[in-house]
């Protein structure tokens, strides 16, 4: 660490006395919004603090940071119609979060890496008021004034204190789609269960359906399961109405969502898939989450309260049924994973319904306990004991902050130093693509994935096989680059090449290595992992009668098949 890094963790460091000084004259004012906005505004400016000098990521461009920096980049740069490694294909991975701040990358010309910076010191500053603005709005009529403004106020709170740090970074959008289900549905089904919804109203959660469809829509399948669990909670003659009603909502979703899915199902249809992402599977996917017998963070005690006050109120209030049928739909998901995995040896990934979402749901079950509470104070003019409770609160919430302990993690400031610059080669290699001029539009053979943050590239076959494209057909195209290997003369070569399966490849990008072109492959490894498979050409068959080189360093090699040979 140099000088300058100790002096962003103190400014960083500083900002916690700022907040609770501010955060102090607000709960005196008794102001909630003021309050969220401080919260708010310091968050962002402490993670803008942190990453302002660094050209990486926060794990520097590791795992799922690629795909998310690769999605901006070539959102803004090729279309929202492109895959980021496919640009032939509609991206596959819901797409919403990413169109809405690739926006500001194009007009500002930013690279991938800026623009999920921004969109996470976006969601740092925007969560906090916009997650209290869209519970008071959707649960207007629904809850008490007084309760719902208690409830509104501390849901962002707790869930921003246990989900951490590295989470809220790394995945603003799975936590938006997460929150919002949840509310939705509560919402949805008050309302649904105890009338018939007006026009306007089956509109509004039809398009706030589709929205999270297009941001994260495996939550969508969790509130699926939710209002088939609260089927047991009506009377026989509102079941028709109840159903009818979550039909027009998912008609006007479906809708909604057609920019996304539409494109999608075509090149399904019209090319086919092959998914492996899906079917990976190691055990660590199994494991069981329950917040129960787990103390070893303050994160984990707030999950075992929210848990205890979701069994304390289920009998009592609608709100907490509501929430333990989302604890229940995950572990329906995770039963039926396990069920698949032990009689047909198929996973799917069980886990997932106990990932970001079950952790939001039992914030969700805290924060209405603490509204309850809350009120009963209110009612027994207990305003010291309150007023105290506020600034434990505050603080603990401080510690929970990017501006809290985050910052003192040997690991976050060992990640510091390794996020702050590009390799070199990789830069260099980037600005000879840009040269070219159609360097991202022909169809490339490359393993370099850092590359696509900074410039897209139209590949024939992604190096990661869990996360390519499904309509890629991986399989097949990894045969086409084994027999690539496996030529014996150039003519062979540019055989294969040429008539490649979906279609020709034009232009190559190996890394050089003892002489030899080199490209890795991450392989889905059942039960293991992944495997990194080193594939090697020999350089021969790539000569200069039927490729062109048209960029060399020590590292790389850029090659391009002639025409018309």
């Amino acid at each position: 660490m140099t000088f300058f890094d100790i002096h962003v963790l103190a400014a960083i460091k500083l900002i916690s006395i700022v907040f609770v000084i501010g955060g102090y004259f607000f709960i005196k004012k008794k102001n909630p919004v003021l309050f969220l906005l401080w919260f708010g505004v310091l968050s962002a400016v402490s993670y803008i603090l942190f990453v302002n000098d660094r050209q990486l990521l926060f794990w520097g461009l590791q795992g799922d940071e690629l795909t998310i920096a690769a999605m901006y980049n070539t959102f803004a740069h090729v279309g929202f119609g492109a895959d980021f490694a496919f640009h032939n294909f509609p991206p596959f991975y819901p797409p919403g979060f990413f169109w809405l701040f690739s926006i500001p990358g194009k007009i500002f010309g930013w690279n991938g890496v800026q623009m999920a910076k921004f969109a996470a010191a976006s969601f740092f500053f925007v969560f906090p008021i916009g997650a209290y603005v869209t519970q008071r709005f959707l649960l207007k009529g629904l809850v008490s004034s007084k309760r719902l403004l208690v409830f509104s106020f501390v849901t962002p709170l707790i869930i921003m204190s246990v989900l951490g740090i590295d989470l809220l970074i790394g995945k603003p959008y799975e936590v938006c789609a997460a929150f919002t289900t949840v509310i939705w549905t509560i919402a949805l089904f008050i309302k649904a269960s105890q009338k018939k919804l007006s026009k306007k109203e089956v509109v509004l959660f039809g398009v706030i359906a589709g929205l999270i469809f297009m941001t994260y829509y495996l939550w969508l399948v969790f509130a699926a399961i939710v209002f088939l669990l609260l089927l047991s909670l009506l009377k026989k003659e509102d079941i028709i109405r109840y159903i009818g009603t979550l039909s027009k909502v998912a008609s006007i979703g479906i809708l909604t969502a057609v920019p996304f899915w539409g494109p999608l199902v075509y090149t399904y249809l019209t090319v086919g898939m092959e998914s492996w992402q899906t079917t990976f599977y190691t055990p660590e996917n199994s494991v069981l989450w329950l917040p129960l017998t787990q103390f070893g963070s303050s994160q984990q005690i707030l999950l075992f309260l929210g848990f205890i006050s979701l069994l304390w109120f289920f009998k009592k209030e609608i709100i907490s049924k509501i929430l333990l049928s989302f604890l229940g739909a995950a572990f329906v998901w995770w039963g039926l994973g396990l069920s698949l995995l032990l009689f047909f040896s198929t996973p799917f990934q069980e886990f997932r319904g106990f990932y970001v979402l079950a952790p939001v749901v039992v914030s969700f079950g805290l924060a209405w306990a603490i509204s309850y509470v809350w009120e009963t104070f209110e009612a027994l003019s207990y305003s010291h004991l309150r007023e105290v409770v506020s600034y434990v609160g505050m603080l603990l919430l401080m510690t929970h902050a990017i501006f809290g302990f985050f910052v003192d993690d040997p690991t976050v400031r060992k990640n510091m130093v390794q996020s702050k610059t590009f390799p070199r080669h990789t830069v260099e290699l980037v600005d000879a693509l840009r040269e070219l001029g159609n360097g991202s539009q022909l169809v490339t053979l490359s393993t370099s994935p850092q590359m696509l943050s900074l410039f897209p590239v139209n590949h024939y076959i992604y190096f990661n096989q869990h996360n390519a494209h499904p309509a890629s057909i991986f399989s097949v195209r990894y045969q086409t680059i084994v027999s690539l290997a496996h030529a014996a003369s150039p003519e062979e070569a540019y055989d294969i090449v040429t008539n490649a399966a979906f279609g020709p490849i034009d232009q190559f990008i190996f890394s050089i290595e003892e002489g030899q072109y080199v490209l890795y492959f991450h392989l889905d490894k059942p039960i293991e992992g992944i495997e990194e498979k080193r594939i090697v050409f020999d350089t021969d068959i790539f000569s200069a009668a039927y490729f062109e080189r048209v960029y060399e360093s020590p590292t790389y090699v850029v090659l391009h098949r002639k025409l018309n040979i």
